[in-house]
């Protein structure tokens, strides 16, 4: 049997997997659909700057937090050394 624990909404196991048991906010499923379209039009993952653009938003800074939460709910991957390597792994229902 599995351990985990729960801490501010997000249940933790010993594998360090994190599984999300909240939902996403308005502006996190934009941020999510937003990325998506940008990949169907590119072909492509998009920047954070084309998110922020794709959203309307004029700070890239607010684009990225979308993006941090969507990685922390697991609806996102991302590797950090690359701008445009984002990974939808879950998506919106």
């Amino acid at each position: 049997m599995e351990q985990m624990f729960l801490f501010y909404g997000v249940l933790y196991d010993f594998s360090k997997e994190l599984i999300s048991i909240s939902e996403l906010t308005r502006r996190e499923k934009d941020a999510l659909n937003a990325i998506n379209n940008l990949y169907d039009r590119l072909k492509y993952s998009p920047t954070v700057q084309e998110i922020a653009d794709e959203m309307g938003l004029s700070s890239k800074s607010t684009a990225f937090r979308y993006i941090q939460g969507l990685e922390e709910k697991g609806y996102l991957e991302r590797k950090e050394s690359s701008p445009r390597a984002l990974r939808v792994i879950r998506h919106v229902k």
